[in-house]
């Protein structure tokens, strides 16, 4: 199964936690005996128990330059609405500038999880805090364009 992005105007530089809108446009779903997905809350509920493997790739935009821009964000997957996994921090500081004076940064990460009938799945971004934060920028960052990010899930077995 695999789904990319169709909205590139959500700022995900908050404090709180918000689902990442990748379940816009469906690339591949070979079995909807397997995998169901609620494109409005932004969830995968997996239909069979397994070991799955998620990947996700983001691909973003900061929109500002200076001080603001300095900013460091934490995805992670939540299952049933608890975390799981590794909580993955990135802080891509100074991007390369475009023409808006912004910088596009990426960030990929496959977890391997074991999950049950009727589990729900999204994968979670907000502005780092605390310990693992090298900046507090307010610059907006937003999905790069469309189809740009994804999320694949494989059951393995």
């Amino acid at each position: 199964m695999k789904y990319t992005n169709a909205a590139s105007n959500t700022n995900y530089n908050s404090t709180s936690w918000q689902n990442l809108k990748l379940f816009g446009n469906m690339v591949i779903n070979e079995s909807v005996h397997i995998y169901s997905i609620n494109t409005s809350a932004q969830t995968l509920t997996i239909k069979k128990p397994g070991l799955y493997s998620i990947s996700t790739i983001l691909s973003f935009n900061r929109l500002n330059s200076g001080n603001s821009s300095m900013v460091s964000l934490t995805a992670r997957l939540y299952i049933n609405g608890n975390p799981v996994g590794t909580e993955q921090v990135f802080s891509p500081e100074r991007a390369d500038s475009l023409a808006n004076n912004g910088g596009l940064f990426s960030h990929s990460f496959t977890e391997f999880l074991v999950l049950n009938a009727n589990d729900v799945l999204s994968v979670r971004i907000k502005r780092t805090s605390g310990t693992f934060s090298s900046g507090y920028g307010t610059s907006s960052v937003v999905f790069h364009q469309n189809g740009d990010s994804s999320i694949s899930v494989t059951r393995i077995r």
